[in-house]
C-alpha cells in the first residue's frame, strides 16, 4: 500500500473518516499531529497515523509519610511540572499509575487529571531502530 505524507488539504479527508469510524476519542488538529501519513484510494483517506508531542509524568514520593503530607507533596509538585509540560508546549501529560497504588488515581482526579479507559502500549527508541532496521 502506498503510504504518503499527508498534506493540509487530506484533513478534511482524515476528519470525515475519523467521525465515521465512530473512535472514542477527539482527534486532534491538525497543526498539533506531527508525521502525519496517509493512505489513500483515489482522494478518499482510508487510513492515517500520526503522533502529538505527550509527556510522561513521573513521581516518587516517600510512601512512608502520612497521607495528608503525601497530598500536599502531590500538590505542590503539580504546579511547577504542570507550567513545565505547558512550557513544553506538550499537548498532553500522561502518568500511569502502579497498580499497588489504586487510590492515587482519585488524588489525581481531584487535581483535573482524567482517566481513560483505554490500554496503553509503548515502543522505545532501541526498538524502533531495532524494527525499522528490517524494513
Amino acid at each position: 500500500m502506498p503510504v504518503r505524507l499527508a498534506t493540509e488539504a487530506d484533513f478534511e479527508s482524515i476528519k470525515r473518516l475519523h467521525k465515521r469510524s465512530g473512535y472514542g476519542y477527539q482527534l486532534p488538529d491538525s497543526e498539533h499531529l506531527r508525521g502525519l501519513h496517509i493512505i489513500s484510494e483515489g482522494s478518499d483517506v482510508i487510513a492515517a497515523a500520526g503522533f502529538e508531542r505527550c509527556a510522561q509524568v513521573y513521581m516518587v514520593l516517600d510512601t512512608t509519610l502520612p497521607a495528608g503530607i503525601r497530598m500536599e507533596a502531590i500538590k505542590a509538585l503539580h504546579i511547577p511540572v504542570a507550567r513545565a509540560v505547558e512550557q513544553d508546549e506538550s499537548e498532553r501529560a500522561f502518568v500511569f499509575l502502579d497498580p499497588q497504588f489504586p487510590r492515587f488515581g482519585k488524588r489525581l482526579m481531584n487535581l483535573g487529571w482524567s482517566k481513560k479507559l483505554w490500554n496503553c502500549f509503548e515502543i522505545d527508541q532501541a526498538t524502533i531502530k531495532e524494527k525499522l532496521s528490517k524494513c
